[in-house]
């Protein structure tokens, strides 16, 4: 049944038009400089995204990130955790799941959103998409959190 569910909203969602007018702000900076090769990094600054809707959404500074979380028989197709193209969308979304303080399919949605605006070509961004529908943490409710800073 939840399969099910996922895969009707998968094609909802792969039939929207694509916009990728998203923009991030700021630079994505470590608080240890190579950490990529452990697979865990620590922000060292925030970190933001304004997704095509005009909603902010943001990473702060001490966050920890696993980049993004391919499966390893998958990453010869789609590509390393850290990858430029991934992790910026990666560690947006890590924020998110974490704090779950956004429904989840606006959480998954602003990956798939920060992917394309990184360039990476809409097929490729529509499977990890359908990936982390199917296989991505979903919750019903939510934390109270804080605002983001200004949109870009």
């Amino acid at each position: 049944m939840r399969v099910c569910f996922v895969l009707a909203f998968s094609g909802l969602v792969l039939s929207q038009p694509v916009q990728a007018n998203g923009k991030f702000r700021g630079d994505l900076v470590y608080t240890v400089p190579g950490c990529e090769k452990s697979g865990w990094c620590t922000l060292k600054k925030n970190f933001a995204y304004t997704d095509s809707e005009k909603r902010g959404w943001e990473a702060q500074a001490g966050n920890i990130t696993n980049g993004a979380s391919i499966p390893s028989d998958l990453k010869p197709y789609f590509g390393n955790s850290f990858d430029a193209d991934l992790v910026r969308a990666a560690v947006i979304h890590d924020h998110y799941c974490d704090r779950r303080v956004r429904p989840w399919y606006q959480t998954h949605w602003v990956f798939y959103d920060a992917l394309l605006a990184s360039g990476v070509d809409q097929f490729r961004a529509q499977l990890m998409l359908v990936g982390i529908l199917i296989g991505g943490p979903k919750w019903i409710w939510m934390t109270k959190g804080k605002s983001c800073s200004q949109a870009v």
